[in-house]
């Protein structure tokens, strides 16, 4: 049987090794897949860097309910409705460990079943499961900030585990719908190198082996270095740092045998830093970088995205869909909001303001007309919020907030949001999300994230444009209120006014 992630179907043979079409749900032929990359379909081979990609959060129990489901519970809350999908991660059997799990019943605002079968994966722990959320995608991963930066979303077939070392997840992608992609992210060798203990040989042969997969069902193999450890950390030693480094010397000599792209993770820059510090006795990586010496913060996602971005051109031969003209981006694509030009409104733009402001900080909005000198088209206004830390304390942030969309929503059908932004005169940019939250009774929530925060504390800085784009999601029944928003994050290190832009935003339902 064909096994397709996302509507329209993208069909292959039963092997998994030809592409025979696109389906639309009632069965009949595609053209094209809305509001997808189309030809951009790619293959996530990844451990943790990649995995938190999405959003993931501890879980106190997964219990198997020996029906074929599993019992939830998170304890600081879930936020989930039925019918959303879920992956479990590091639960106590591999069958736990479901990678396509979907949400059958929510019990409570912290307790939820999902279904189990599907693709597993072999990383267990006996008291420590996670749960990742495909429908709110994260900062601290570089897809997500990848997707963010181009202002297009992977049709992504997902093996990317947390945990992992190259085999098991070499192991998922044999399970795993193969092909042909467009792309194929490898990032590995973490786990085999300091969690696994593995000598050189060993770790060469399973990397050599998931980048030999990713090279037979993608058109580009696009691979990762091992990125820069604390030695301060746990796992670390100067005997697993020669392992390391030999690694990714080793990939770098292969990636130019076979014409796969190498894309060097210490050298990638944000914020004026490089991901390694140069300067350090070890090669640790830059404090910014990483939230925990090992995974990337916000800034770290951002410099290992620029540099994919720099090293292959043929990713920004398809951008956001940059509107010339209102008929662009209004009903006849879908938009639910009639206003999305900006045309009315003195401060902010009708229907939209500014909220949830951290107190003794500042934000004013202003709008400004879009030229085709400054902007690349003359429709419509941008909306500005000109932000100031003033005396805050802590993370500080403000909402630029779409009044309530939950009676322009249909139950059944598909949604996704698309916001085009900038943030100028950023010194302590901590996070920029889009954030879409269904308020429903029962315990249940529909919360859809474009690049979310998740917890980032790490700040960028400079100027960053591109577009927030939440993953597609199913809009179930129930819906009483609906109240997306724009927020970006700011440190104590924010000095001077930052500006965010906000223009043409687009919520499609299909």
């Amino acid at each position: 049987m064909a096994r397709a992630y996302q509507t329209p179907q993208f069909l292959v043979d039963d092997t998994g090794a030809r592409y025979v079409g696109m389906k639309q749900p009632d069965g009949t032929d595609a053209m094209f897949a809305p509001f997808s990359a189309g030809n951009r379909t790619a293959i996530l081979l990844s451990d943790s860097i990649g995995a938190q990609s999405e959003v993931i959060l501890a879980a106190a129990s997964v219990t198997d309910n020996n029906d074929g489901t599993a019992t939830v519970v998170i304890s600081g809350g879930h936020a989930y409705s039925v019918g959303q999908p879920v992956r479990i991660g590091a639960a106590a059997t591999q069958k736990l460990n479901a990678l396509d799990a979907v949400v059958t019943q929510v019990n409570s605002s912290t307790q939820f079943r999902c279904s189990l079968g599907g693709r597993t994966h072999a990383v267990t722990s006996p008291s420590s499961p996670t749960i990742a959320m495909p429908h709110k995608k994260a900062c601290r991963g570089f897809l997500t900030v990848l997707e963010t930066l181009l202002g297009y979303q992977f049709d992504t077939e997902w093996c990317a585990v947390g945990g992992a070392t190259a085999s098991q997840i070499l192991d998922v992608a044999r399970i795993s719908r193969r092909g042909p992609f467009r792309w194929g992210f490898v990032c590995a060798g973490m786990n085999n190198v300091y969690s696994a203990a593995q000598s050189f040989e060993t770790a060469q042969a399973e990397i050599k082996a998931l980048i030999d997969y990713a090279v037979s069902v993608s058109g580009t193999a696009v691979v990762l270095s091992i990125p820069p450890r604390d030695s301060g950390g746990a796992f670390w030693s100067s005997a697993k740092q020669i392992v390391h480094n030999q690694l990714n010397w080793w990939m770098w000599q292969y990636c130019a045998a076979i014409g796969a792209v190498f894309i060097n993770t210490w050298r990638a820059a944000s914020s004026g830093v490089t991901y390694v510090n140069g300067g350090a006795t070890n090669p640790d990586p830059t404090a910014l970088m990483t939230f925990d010496g090992t995974h990337p913060s916000f800034p770290g996602a951002v410099g290992i995205a620029n540099e994919i971005i720099a090293r292959v051109p043929d990713l920004s031969q398809s951008v956001m869909y940059y509107a010339g003209h209102l008929s662009m981006f209004g009903a006849d694509v879908a938009n639910i909001l009639t206003d999305s030009d900006f045309a009315s409104g003195a401060s902010t733009p009708t229907g939209w303001s500014i909220a949830n402001l951290t107190t003794n900080a500042s934000a004013t909005g202003s709008m400004e007309s879009r030229t085709v000198a400054s902007h690349g088209d003359a429709v419509g206004r941008n909306a500005l919020v000109t932000f100031n830390y003033g005396t805050a304390s802590g993370q500080a942030s403000f909402r630029f907030t779409r009044s309530s969309i939950h009676s322009l929503l249909v139950p059944g059908k598909r949604f996704r949001a698309m916001v085009p932004f900038s943030v100028t005169g950023a010194t302590d940019l901590q996070g920029i999300d889009l954030l879409v939250q269904g308020v429903m009774s029962g315990g249940q929530s529909w919360f859809v994230y474009a690049n979310s925060n998740d917890s980032n504390v790490d700040g960028f800085s400079g100027n960053i444009s591109g577009v927030l784009v939440t993953p597609e999601a199913v809009v179930p029944p129930g819906i009483t209120s609906c109240t997306p928003f724009v927020r970006p994050l700011f440190g104590s290190g924010q000095s001077g006014n930052a500006v965010l832009r906000v223009w043409h935003p687009l919520f499609a339902q299909y």
